[in-house]
């Protein structure tokens, strides 16, 4: 008999306490604003993508000078692949003429190219050089090998007699560190923003093929 209203009791309070258990899971459901069992990790993650998007967005003036970044950059690979083509159809007797021509455009538009990148590295705010600071030094990697290879090259031009075979290196070399400038440049303003607008074939304003 005693055994029996032992357990009766317990099954009483065990009764009385899953109401009790319950409300206070509601409540605590409540308290967070989220379903039970919704961690709320998802929406933290976003607010954070949304907060260093906002910090890294490039200004108006940013923007315009990405824009004319990308058309120097343009600019010298155009020339440099002039340069590499001349040099390509071996020696003749305009060689030395037809480099000439392309070398001060060449040396201006890498001239530019180093300006502009310098100007936009200048203009990051301090939330721009903490988030993109990888990409930043990535950047800038690349426009000191384009400043190598430019001096290399522009130092052949610049004397007489100089031999096709002898330009084609350093031109190959110059249009690679271009290129790998380019797409670092393309990496950053996409994280800033910027994208490239679509010319008439589909592919970017500025993109080139070699």
């Amino acid at each position: 008999m005693r055994r029996c209203w032992i357990l009766t009791c317990a099954l009483g309070f065990s009764v009385l306490a899953l109401p009790t258990a319950a409300m206070a899971q509601r409540r605590q459901g409540n308290d967070t604003g989220l379903p039970r069992g919704d961690s709320g990790i998802s929406d933290k993650d976003d607010l954070k993508d949304f907060k260093r998007a906002v910090e890294l967005q490039a200004s108006p003036d940013q923007t315009e000078l990405l824009r004319q970044l990308r058309e120097s950059v343009a600019e010298a690979r155009k020339q440099a692949q002039s340069v590499l083509r001349i040099a390509n159809a071996g020696p003749s007797n305009t060689l030395e003429h037809d480099l000439n021509q392309h070398a001060d455009a060449l040396s201006d538009a890498v001239d530019e190219t180093e300006k502009e990148n310098e100007r936009l590295l200048k203009s990051f705010s301090s939330a721009q050089k903490s988030g993109l600071k990888a990409t930043r030094k990535k950047l800038e990697k690349a426009s000191s090998e384009i400043a190598k290879e430019s001096q290399a090259l522009a130092q052949l031009l610049d004397h007489s007699g100089v031999q096709a075979s002898q330009i084609t290196g350093p031109a190959e070399r110059l249009n690679k560190a271009l290129r790998e400038y380019e797409s670092e440049e393309r990496s950053m303003g996409s994280e800033m923003g910027v994208q490239d607008e679509p010319g008439p074939d589909g592919q970017s304003a500025t993109g080139t093929s070699n």
